[in-house]
């Protein structure tokens, strides 16, 4: 995958090209095929704050290790991706703005959801903002100076995509804790009806 100057994080990918997305793919299949990845982690980035005809600029992915910042504003076709996706358990954080975006730029629908605010609020956390999480279990303090950046504008600036790829960093951490927690609980079930899966 080629880099902007200011640069993603050195463990993230910036994937800007079709052909630098089926590579992406290609390494992600190869993971899916042995059997390495059973979870992907998603989130996505707009434009809202600053254009009156809101779009998606950015997918966020964390799947296996890998780490990855999608340029949708660049990437047109993202079905080989999606298609990948969907042989995967799903989690975001307060998902409904992101699967609103998706579905309305991809007319897609994930069948397998798994959201982990709705996680945290089961487990009885307050508050459950990820940034909060993230400090209340991982002891990290994100960054949140980039949260009403306008997410349009190209380069992003590399503190912007640190923030970005930091919202994903995370949630297989606290998917890991708070699915112990849910089970300690006897809620698990609970929760898997309020997702859907």
């Amino acid at each position: 995958a080629s880099t902007l100057p200011s640069g993603p994080p050195a463990d993230t990918r910036w994937v800007d090209s079709p052909a630098a997305l089926t590579a992406l793919v290609a390494d992600l299949h190869e993971k899916l095929t042995k059997g390495g990845i059973t979870r992907s982690y998603i989130d996505t980035e707009a434009d809202s704050l600053h254009h009156y005809s809101e779009k998606l600029c950015l997918i966020q992915l964390a799947m296996d290790g890998i780490f990855a910042l999608i340029d949708t504003l660049s990437v047109g076709d993202l079905s080989e991706l999606l298609t990948l996706l969907e042989k995967t358990e799903i989690w975001l954080h307060g998902a409904d703005y992101d699967l609103t975006l998706l579905k309305r730029t991809y007319g897609w629908s994930p069948s397998r959801i798994c959201d982990t605010q709705i996680a945290a609020r089961l487990c009885g956390e307050r508050p459950f903002g990820l940034a909060a999480l993230v400090e209340r279990h991982c002891g990290v303090v994100l960054c949140k100076s980039s949260q009403k950046a306008d997410w349009s504008q190209r380069p992003l600036s590399a503190k912007m995509q640190a923030y970005a790829i930091d919202d994903v960093r995370y949630l297989g951490r606290l998917a890991d804790i708070f699915i112990r927690e849910l089970t300690r609980r006897k809620r698990l079930a609970w929760f898997e009806q309020s997702c859907g899966t």
